[in-house]
């Protein structure tokens, strides 16, 4: 208990300090592929998956590229909503 608390102190500033260089949206992603790739872990040890869990592993790691990915995929579209009310012309 006390090492997990001695570990907090010392890991806060640091955290602190490393997140005004970290893109909000990178930091997300990167929480969520802690969170997700734990769980999984957890859950595939839970309901006693043997090699099924490395695709559940897979699944995971493709979520995490896809939310990565899409906003650079669909950055150029303009919706049909946007298209309709004239929106991104000059």
């Amino acid at each position: 208990m006390i090492a997990m608390l001695i570990g907090g102190v010392i890991a806060s500033p640091i955290a602190a300090w490393v997140i005004r260089f970290l893109q909000p949206r990178t930091l997300g992603l990167a929480v969520a592929a802690l969170l997700l790739g734990t769980n999984v872990r957890e859950l595939s040890g839970w309901g006693d998956l043997g090699p099924e869990r490395w695709a559940l592993y897979a699944l995971v790691a493709l979520a995490v590229a896809g939310g990565a990915f899409l906003p650079r995929l669909t950055a150029g579209r303009v919706s049909r909503s946007e298209e309709r009310l004239g929106v991104g012309r000059p």
